[in-house]
């Protein structure tokens, strides 16, 4: 079988006779002579899609010392199958590999939905789109606002204009290989009432706004699909709140949703809201818990919108979403599966917050639905 070198494998020269394959894990080779510094040298600069052998033959190798010289290298300094496409994203998962993290190829085809395009909104799209995700639906029928405006998003002259079309007029020349299209295509017309018409009334002292933590199931009977194409993920960027009734659609595709939820003073992402761990109902519940007067705070939060934070704290929890959007997207570990992440300004690293399904929610029983 034919034997390829790993992409991004760099080769370094230690002293004569050693060599180190890599940096993180470091192989070191020991006893080498000048040809084998040659070879190792020739195999990690040349072409990734030019076999082991064919690199050998160039300078003069015969088979059987090329077969001895194999067996000296450890086993992730080789792989079974040519890189067609040596791009950087491949490169660093290929030592990762090698490294001894997971690694999935499952974001080639996957379909992720933006729900909510804003400062933020764009920049995780931005994120993903970079990262090679199979295609990209973005749904925000709501109108650039002037705080929307930052350098590498929104312009000025995007004020007033539907967020979902002058995100995509941003986007399309950045990424002119990756699918980016309207969220509609994805998720239907009818299955999202426009972001308008999303908000609820202020609470009114004394009566609860039920509105705000109404039952949601995750599960749905069969058939239940409306039009649209199944999303692996949906991102929803909110402001103060999440809304249940923005996580519905969702839901009865079974689709998982990831809240990001720009607050005053931090970035809440998470926890994954999928079969198996706690529902947006779950969330409001603990809240309520916590405070009484939640559900009035939640709805009243709900409809409005924030004008922003830090732009360092924006693009810090942009990039901390997408590398969890892409981390599900690869059917790896995700940090949000149970948990939230907060993302603010005195804090370099996030903090997190565990969740779990609240006792009062029925969500654990849609199966018997």
């Amino acid at each position: 079988m034919q034997k390829y070198w790993r992409p991004g494998l760099r080769v370094w020269w230690r002293c004569d006779g050693e060599a180190q394959l890599g940096l993180d894990p470091p192989a070191i080779l020991f006893g080498l002579s000048h040809a084998d510094h040659q070879l190792l040298e020739a195999l990690a600069q040349a072409d990734p899609q030019l076999d082991c052998w064919s690199v050998a033959q160039r300078l003069g190798w015969k088979r059987a010392s090329f077969t001895r010289f194999l067996r000296r290298l450890p086993p992730h300094a080789l792989v079974d199958a040519p890189t067609t496409e040596a791009t950087a994203m491949r490169r660093y998962w290929s030592l990762m590999e090698a490294a001894g993290a997971p690694h999935h190829t499952a974001r080639v085809g996957a379909q992720v939905v933006i729900d909510g395009v804003d400062a933020l909104g764009i920049q995780l799209t931005d994120a993903i789109a970079a990262a090679g995700v199979d295609a990209v639906f973005l749904y925000d029928p709501r109108p650039v606002l002037p705080h929307d405006v930052h350098p590498g998003g929104f312009h000025t002259d995007d004020v007033g204009r539907v967020r979902e079309q002058a995100a995509l007029h941003r986007l399309r020349p950045r990424h002119p290989m990756a699918k980016l299209r309207a969220g509609r295509e994805a998720i239907g017309d009818a299955a999202i009432p426009p972001a308008r018409d999303r908000a609820t009334p202020h609470a009114h002292p004394g009566r609860s706004p039920h509105g705000v933590y109404a039952p949601q199931l995750r599960a749905a009977h069969p058939g239940s699909n409306a039009e649209g194409v199944a999303a692996t993920l949906a991102v929803l960027v909110a402001h103060g709140a999440v809304e249940p009734r923005r996580v519905r659609p969702y839901a009865r595709r079974e689709t998982p949703v990831l809240p990001v939820v720009l607050r005053e003073l931090d970035v809440v992402i998470g926890p994954l809201l999928h079969a198996g761990g706690p529902c947006v109902r779950c969330l409001h519940l603990t809240l309520t818990d916590e405070d009484l007067r939640w559900p009035a705070v939640a709805t009243q939060l709900a409809s409005e919108t924030n004008p922003g934070i830090d732009p360092v704290v924006s693009q810090l929890a942009a990039a901390l979403a997408a590398h969890q959007v892409i981390a599900i997207a690869d059917e790896r570990p995700a940090a949000v599966v149970g948990r939230s992440l907060h993302v603010d300004g005195a804090h370099p690293v996030p903090r997190h917050r565990a969740w779990h399904p609240h006792a009062r929610c029925g969500c654990q029983l849609a199966h018997l639905a």
